[in-house]
């Protein structure tokens, strides 16, 4: 007749899909070229092989494939949706990544009728698995977050009132703390949504202050990740320690100095220092306000840490040691 028919191992080479097909045995009839790109494996090392044990998995999984095949083979189409399954890592012997996927699976009926091979082709939706997995940890931790912020907003406004007859006074404090809580927020989010360094928090808070580093205010310490419970827990104390130093301390007089160091422990722990000295004789902390309630109850319950509060006439000296933190 002169004419010729349709050039289907064309179309299978060239869909847009990883695309193979299998006989009974699961062995490898044929695979396009996507295939080889998607499990890092050539035509030559497939064909002829199982797909079982080409890419062995645990025996549910492995379990779950031939089922679905054994239906397919019945001459039921089939899909499996967001499917984990795992494949070795090329170049790195015994090293597996784990991978989803969609599968889906068609009879290819032979001229008489009867199912001797299935095709397939498969969807890597790792990225998209992850990306939701990713937004839903972020949900859970935002949700957490939002209710330990208005936690710690409840204690600061009811230990804080009790301490002003005037309104006035009582607002302005409250606004302070609530401001410290806020800056410490805003650097949770974006790149820092999971923690903030402690050396960025310290200039963060500190940053009114910033004209007196190293010449009156001195800070060192190694790299400390903080956690946003951390953060956010720390950030009140160093509020209060500034405020105090401000107010009473060493900031109060010319010659005071303020010296803030961090150093890191044993089972992920870390200990951080404050010591004012420099100061004329006066009193430091009155022992009894919600200051004094932040530093030595709120923040070790917060961190599980132990705080150690010592003043004299003429030096304040505060730490908190983490001997372990929390999982």
């Amino acid at each position: 007749m002169g004419e010729q028919g349709p050039n289907f191992k064309a179309l299978f080479d060239t869909l847009a899909v990883p695309y193979a097909v299998v006989d009974r045995a699961l062995r490898y009839v044929d695979v396009n070229a996507l295939v080889e790109e998607v499990v890092g494996k050539s035509r030559a090392e497939l064909v002829g092989g199982c797909l079982l044990e080409l890419f062995p998995e645990n025996k549910e999984r492995q379990s779950m494939m031939q089922a679905a095949f054994d239906t397919a083979f019945t001459g039921k189409p089939i899909s499996m949706t967001e499917v984990p399954y795992a494949l070795p890592i090329p170049g790195r012997e015994g090293a597996m990544r784990e991978l989803w996927w969609t599968f889906h699976l068609h009879p290819l009926p032979d001229l008489n009728g009867g199912i001797a091979h299935v095709g397939f082709h498969a969807e890597n939706i790792t990225a998209e698995v992850r990306a939701r997995e990713l937004n839903n940890t972020i949900a859970e931790e935002l949700r957490q977050r939002v209710k330990d912020t208005l936690s710690l907003i409840q204690v600061i406004a009811r230990q804080t009132a009790p301490g002003y007859r005037d309104t006035g006074a009582f607002i302005d404090s409250f606004d302070d703390r609530i401001v410290s809580l806020a800056k410490t927020h805003d650097m949770l989010t974006g790149n820092n949504w999971d923690g903030v360094s402690f050396s960025v928090l310290l200039g963060a808070l500190l940053e009114a202050h910033a004209a007196l580093f190293d010449r009156r205010i001195f800070a060192e310490g190694p790299p400390l990740n903080l956690s946003a419970t951390e953060a956010q827990a720390l950030s009140m104390a160093i509020h209060e320690l500034t405020a105090n130093a401000t107010r009473h301390g060493a900031l109060s007089d010319r010659g005071g100095e303020i010296r803030i160091t961090w150093q890191a422990l044993a089972n992920d722990g870390y200990s951080i220092h404050w010591t004012e000295s420099g100061m004329a004789a006066r009193d430091v902390l009155d022992g009894e306000g919600f200051g004094s309630a932040i530093l030595n109850r709120i923040l070790p319950a917060k961190i599980s840490g132990k705080a150690n509060h010592r003043f004299t006439a003429d030096s304040h000296a505060y730490s908190i040691v983490v001997d372990k933190r929390r999982g």
